[in-house]
């Protein structure tokens, strides 16, 4: 008795405490509580909920400091929640995480020195083994980039040619024809211009440019005139006319194989094939590899649109708590006084049947009495329990998850048909609790939560006339949808079922009188009571972050021809030098 209010009196005042946000010091009386009395649930679930609060609390701390490059102060709490709530999945997956950013962070440091000194194989070594154990490594990414554009391996064109097609030019020209246009420019830039036979001889070009670079001044004639040009050598176009039977016979084509990582092959396939309208696309379910081969503009555009379908999936750990407290009181107190008598002939002899003599001759030797029992009813009990489960379940976003704890009960079903023949056939219907939830994950780290919880139990058996037997099931059904921040705590009561009996036994009239009534009755209280409680925990595991190295937004060409930008513009070109541009007039 002492000790139980030595529990709640800690459980009051932890509770306290974390109302006025000294939750430390209230974590501590809040376990004092748990310790005092174990077998209440209700101190051992304020306790749970107490640690997950300040571990939620610390993990969006650690979120914080990690996100600001600062590792030290986010190994810190990191450590903090492992100490606090040991084996939290949270705690230990984000020291895991602050050691490998340790140990990634070096390693990119040693490429940068590298690419530095121009080992560009080194660098590329060492920043594909941070690629390997976390493919959407930012600055990994950028790195990889910058290897590629250094060494050449993702220009379309060389740096002769760039150097001539970034060189500024003015244009005026009116009815020129486009021989003559080409003949200025290739004065003017060094570079060589080859027509195909099908170019119409008496082309005329009319065009009024100013400050613009001969890559931009050469597209908008090829674009205005439906032209298209193919790079020979590294001075040398040939331009020909932008028509299907010709881009076959000239446009090159390049092979691009793109290896997802966490995007599905065939999902990418739909995106790139109904976006940019490609034909020549495979996808490789075994390998989740997508090849395709097209354009260098176009492959430039899938890699974009690629890179922002294949990110990681975004996950989410669901804390439960399922808690269905009973609390039963009877009390049956008082005197039963008999309530029958039975009066019936006595026969004549042991074991015989009573005879119409035997009547006729009935005296009171010959009827036998029986009365019903006097009981004296002195019963008060009373009597709590609790049916816990705290499963912790990680699904994907948009993902149903079910748990289900419970028996499987048998229902026997008899099926007679009329040549007599009986059957039976067995049926299970499942027993017991079983939760369903669906996540849907924000990018404000916000998790909504569409949840669905039935407890069900076997009232009684009903055994039928044929001997079948059927149960009576008991169920309580909840279901709702949850908006809750990572980390935040609800919980969700008042499925109350409240079974409440009365019964008397009273003797007539005497159980009637004031005061001394009571002496005549018998009367039985039975109360019980059950109250399920649910609480839910949400935790990201890993959160919506679009891409970084995509903007939400780029150009992508026109309809007959899709692009990032000029397709005699290359990645890593030098700037155009601000001077006054030559004039390439007739």
């Amino acid at each position: 008795m002492l000790a139980g209010c030595a529990g709640d009196a800690a459980h009051r005042q932890g509770m306290e405490m974390f109302a006025q946000g000294r939750q430390e010091e209230g974590l501590a009386k809040l376990e004092q509580a748990a310790g005092e009395a174990p077998d209440n649930p209700v101190y051992r679930l304020a306790h749970e909920n107490a640690k997950k609060r300040i571990a939620g609390r610390l993990l969006a701390e650690a979120q914080q400091e990690k996100s600001a490059g600062r590792l030290d102060a986010a190994e810190t709490l990191y450590r903090r929640v492992i100490t606090l709530d040991g084996g939290n999945p949270d705690g230990v997956a984000g020291l895991a995480w602050v050691e490998q950013a340790r140990r990634h962070g070096a390693l990119l440091n040693e490429a940068k020195a590298l690419l530095g000194a121009n080992d560009l194989d080194a660098a590329e070594r060492k920043v594909a083994q941070v690629l390997q154990e976390n493919p959407g490594q930012a600055e990994a990414r950028a790195l990889h980039q910058s290897i590629e554009e250094k060494s050449g391996r993702s220009q379309v064109i060389s740096a002769t040619l760039r150097k001539s097609f970034q060189k500024p030019a003015t244009l005026e020209f009116r009815d020129a024809n486009i021989k003559q246009v080409l003949e200025a420019l290739s004065s003017h830039s060094g570079l060589n211009f080859v027509l195909d036979k099908d170019v119409p001889p008496n082309l005329t070009v009319t065009v009024f440019l100013r400050a613009v670079s001969v890559a931009e001044a050469l597209d908008v004639i090829l674009t205005t005139h439906q032209l298209k040009q193919r790079v020979l050598n590294d001075a040398t176009l040939l331009i020909y006319p932008d028509t299907a039977a010709k881009q076959g016979d000239h446009q090159e084509l390049v092979v691009r194989n793109f290896f997802l990582a966490n995007a599905e092959a065939k999902q990418v396939m739909a995106m790139l094939t109904s976006v940019l309208k490609l034909k020549n696309v495979f996808a490789d379910d075994k390998l989740n590899l997508l090849i395709m081969r097209d354009t260098p503009a176009t492959i430039q555009l899938a890699e974009r649109l690629v890179v922002t379908q294949d990110v990681a999936q975004p996950e989410v750990m669901l804390e439960l708590a399922v808690v269905e407290i009973t609390r039963s009181q009877l009390a049956d107190l008082g005197i039963q006084f008999p309530n029958q008598l039975t009066l019936a002939p006595l026969p004549a002899t042991t074991g015989g049947s009573v005879t119409l003599h035997d009547l006729r001759n009935l005296t009171s030797n010959k009827i036998g009495a029986t009365i019903s029992p006097l009981i004296i009813n002195l019963q008060d009990d009373a009597s709590v329990g609790n049916l816990l489960a705290n499963p912790r379940i990680r699904t994907h976003n948009r993902e149903k998850a079910m748990i289900r704890i419970g028996d499987r009960v048998p229902v026997i079903t008899t099926t007679a048909t009329s040549t007599g023949f009986v059957s039976e056939n067995v049926q299970y219907v499942d027993v017991g609790l079983k939760l369903e939830v669906e996540p849907t994950i924000f990018p404000n780290d916000e998790i909504s939560i569409k949840l669905a919880l039935e407890v069900s139990s076997v009232v009684k058996e009903i055994v039928s006339k044929a001997g079948t037997v059927s149960y009576q099931i008991g169920s309580r059904n909840a279901s709702t949808v949850l908006r809750l921040k990572d980390g935040e705590t609800q919980i969700l009561g008042g499925l109350i079922n409240d079974d409440d009996k009365k019964t008397a036994s009273r003797f007539p009239g005497l159980s009637l009188l004031p005061i001394i009534g009571r002496l005549f009755a018998s009367e039985s209280n039975n109360n019980q009571k059950t109250e399920l409680v649910l609480s839910v925990t949400p935790r990201i595991v890993r959160g919506l972050v679009p891409p970084s190295q995509v903007p939400g937004e780029f150009w992508s060409g026109t309809e007959n021809d899709p692009r990032l930008r000029s397709p005699i513009q290359t990645k890593g070109g030098d700037a155009v030098e601000n001077k006054p541009a030559a004039a390439v007039t007739p």
